[in-house]
């Protein structure tokens, strides 16, 4: 079986010898953090919209930034205070915690539960992904990630594709409250992944992190200026998300027109979640590993910006359900594989330690502060010029210049250094 495994996947991923176990436990853990998010996000939305209407959420996105400042100060400073291990197994701990409030008093019928429950599920999603890839930082070297970083993020959209259908099942046989228990019981095995990779962690604490750079550490031109460079990664993600939320509301305000309920809203978010997740899984199986090996994670991140740069402009020209769906297709399933990769892979130059110090802010903050400063760009095209949902993709043009200022800055910092 396990030569079998090997030969079908040669052809799409390296994986060489004493690395089989550790990516096949990682796939495992990362699928299943994925699960948990797109079982709540139908159950996020469907709530909220229901409650609210789709026209409040950049209100939200406005507030979830706002909210996180609070989070990660408090997730940094315990961060710091706390043995790694420990720390993570803490906060897998408490969010089990957090999901049981939810189930008992969304049963209540309470408006408020469900606005809060909004801002907490933004949370849960980029503490969970934040945390499993400062731990796959620290797990695997840049070699390493170049090649399964694409195959480890596969198992996150089979996550996806699993939570959007466990989601549409579940709701067929049970109360939509009953999720939060279910998403309980995979954060519990998330955990129990988690404390076995940990031993694997502690075995490579003593090899060097940069295994083979392109110009020797020592002769480069000149070294990496790590807050310059991380200015950059910052940026990029802000702008990142920024767009994919202004994409994101623009689909929304379509299905709100469509769906009606808060159960039949779940379950079509639960579908639509599971396809977006399909596509982000094949393009990650098929394209993702071929794509850095042949363009470097410094290449493949141009794609998201151009490909949103063109689809915005035919959103603008041919408004209909098949161009938001495809635009909302693209835009999901790019950040979620070749993207998403290509990201992380940035963070490979910097030490441990600074990876620990600095993703927090930028994943958690710089992520759910994207959405702050994207419900406000929204706010304001709404009411300053009366940009209409349709036409949110005069709003992405603006953002993508900036997008593509910020790859030439990356480009220039790290080619000298080391080829990503």
């Amino acid at each position: 079986m396990k030569n079998f495994l090997t030969a079908f996947l040669k052809p799409f991923f390296d994986i060489r010898p004493g690395e089989r176990m550790k990516t096949l436990l990682m796939f495992l853990y990362f699928m299943l953090v994925i699960m948990t998010i797109y079982i709540l996000k139908p159950l996020r939305n469907a709530l909220f919209i229901d409650d609210f209407g789709a026209d409040k959420m950049k209100y939200m996105n406005v507030a979830e930034g706002l909210f996180l400042v609070v989070v990660v100060w408090g997730y940094s400073w315990l961060g710091k205070k706390m043995p790694h291990r420990i720390f993570d197994a803490a906060m897998t701990l408490f969010l089990i915690f957090n999901l049981g409030f939810f189930w008992f008093f969304s049963n209540q019928e309470s408006v408020f539960i469900s606005a809060f429950f909004f801002l907490w599920q933004a949370t849960f999603s980029v503490i969970l992904t934040t945390q499993f890839w400062i731990f796959a930082n620290d797990l695997y070297s840049q070699n390493e990630a170049k090649r399964l970083f694409g195959l480890i993020i596969s198992g996150g959209s089979i996550g996806g594709i699993l939570g959007g259908w466990a989601t549409q099942a579940l709701l067929q046989v049970t109360a939509i409250h009953n999720l939060f228990l279910v998403v309980s019981g995979i954060l519990a095995a998330c955990l129990f992944l988690s404390m076995i990779l940990w031993k694997e962690v502690r075995q490579k604490q003593n090899v060097p992190f940069l295994e083979t750079p392109t110009v020797p550490l020592p002769e480069a031109k000149k070294p990496l200026r790590v807050t310059s460079y991380l200015l950059l990664v910052a940026g990029l993600v802000i702008l990142a998300k920024m767009t994919s939320t202004i994409v994101e509301n623009q689909f929304a305000g379509v299905v709100e027109q469509m769906v009606e309920g808060k159960q039949a809203l779940a379950s079509f978010y639960g579908g639509f979640y599971a396809w977006l997740n399909l596509l982000s899984f094949l393009m990650q199986f098929l394209m993702t590993a071929t794509f850095l090996r042949r363009f470097g994670a410094l290449g493949s991140i141009w794609i998201l910006p151009v490909g949103l740069a063109i689809l915005s402009v035919w959103n603008l020209c041919a408004v209909s359900l098949v161009a938001a769906v495809i635009y909302r297709l693209y835009d999901g399933s790019m950040n979620y594989s070749i993207q998403q990769a290509s990201k992380e892979i940035l963070y490979l130059p910097l030490s441990s330690a600074e990876r620990r110090q600095a993703k927090p802010w930028i994943d958690m903050l710089g992520f759910r502060g994207a959405k702050t400063l994207a419900g406000l760009f929204m706010i304001a095209g709404t009411f300053l010029f009366q940009i209409s949902a349709p036409q949110m993709g005069l709003l992405v043009l603006v953002l993508i210049p900036f997008w593509l200022m910020v790859l030439v800055g990356l480009r220039k910092k790290l080619q000298p250094l080391v080829q990503l």
